[in-house]
């Protein structure tokens, strides 16, 4: 019955971390997934590491250990201590830097001119 039991908790895992890169359940940063569903896959697997996330220090710096190297960079000394405010600010960094790559995708498309 255990055999069963670890066969559909891996493959839940694999389903889950399906387009990540990355050694572990807190060490894969999305590579094709967007933040919401990365923030899902985070949230499912940490009921089955509960030791992990039991406070909100222990969450913010699973949830880091998980982040892109970009978005690192920029939340990698966030000083909050509440998860939920974290993710807030994350979301919101995440949409300037989505804000600014568009801005600069149509400044070069404008310099470029017609084709």
């Amino acid at each position: 019955m255990a055999a069963v039991h670890n066969s559909i908790l891996w493959e839940l895992y694999s389903a889950m971390t399906d387009g990540y890169e990355g050694h572990g359940i807190y060490e894969a940063y999305p590579s094709t997934k967007t933040m919401t569903e990365y923030l899902h896959s985070f949230n499912n697997l940490s009921r089955y590491a509960p030791e992990f996330v039991d406070t909100d220090a222990k969450k913010i710096a699973s949830f880091k250990r998980g982040l892109s190297p970009k978005m690192l960079k920029s939340m990698g000394t966030s000083s909050r201590t509440v998860f939920n405010e974290f993710i807030s600010d994350y979301l919101t960094q995440e949409n300037n830097n989505n804000i600014y790559a568009t801005s600069k995708s149509c400044k070069r498309a404008l310099e470029l001119g017609p084709s």
